[in-house]
């Protein structure tokens, strides 16, 4: 079993993704998720770290697979495996639990009657759910105040603007949980709209927004370091 197949057996990396394979059919939660292989809901989330050096080698840094569905109960799930090939390290998880946001599987347990759906996981980064009437997201305890003071200058910038939309404004944050909260706005995700009819409008529209929101006049944005991103 392969959730790498892209990686043809003459790439260099492909040592390291057969050990990550072998390690991740032996774990006792893919057990769990093994019946889900072939169902419909069910979502993978995959990524990889590659380091070039100074010789053109790729060295592996991590990689992780993500195993997310809802059950017929509506209830979500996710299993998330890591890999670190320098540490040797193999590690298994089931949501809530996430060594890198520690604040989400308490507050989850704690909230479980006011946590309507999780509605994004990206493992070690965010956790996107409806609370209430809210939208709430979990992220990094050393990014959370930052990412929150930009939505709100781009709210800011936004009630000064004339513009044909709408963005989910912000309206607060709970630094202990390193939880911000936005308002619910309706509508669905694009991919789930377009049509042989429609594709050319709302790609259209959705390049127009991107370029208003890029246009908008901003105080204390700071520079995009595109290295420590890739980083």
């Amino acid at each position: 079993m392969n959730f790498w197949s892209f990686l043809e057996p003459t790439h260099k990396l492909y040592p390291d993704i057969q050990i990550f394979n072998k390690r991740l059919e032996k774990h006792h939660l893919f057990q769990k998720v093994t019946p889900r292989l072939k169902d419909n809901n069910l979502t993978l989330r995959s990524l990889m770290k590659v380091k070039l050096e100074v010789s053109g080698k790729l060295k592996l840094k991590r990689l992780y697979s993500s195993f997310q569905f809802h059950e017929r109960s509506k209830l979500y799930k996710s299993y998330t495996f890591f890999y670190t090939p320098k540490k040797d390290l193999f590690e298994g998880y089931e949501f809530p639990d996430d060594p890198w946001l520690p604040t989400a599987s308490p507050f989850f347990l704690k909230e479980v009657g006011n946590v309507t759906k999780v509605l994004h996981y990206i493992p070690r980064y965010r956790i996107t759910f409806q609370y209430k009437e809210l939208i709430g997201k979990i992220m990094q305890k050393e990014h959370i105040e930052n990412a929150y003071q930009k939505l709100v200058r781009v709210s800011d910038a936004l009630r000064n603007e004339r513009v044909g939309f709408d963005i989910a404004s912000t309206e607060g944050i709970d630094e202990m949980q390193s939880i911000y909260y936005q308002r619910s706005l309706p509508g669905k995700a694009i991919n789930l709209l377009l049509t042989d009819t429609n594709i050319n409008d709302l790609l259209y529209r959705v390049g127009k927004i991107n370029s208003q929101i890029h246009s908008l006049k901003i105080d204390n944005i700071p520079y995009w370091d595109q290295k420590a991103f890739l980083d």
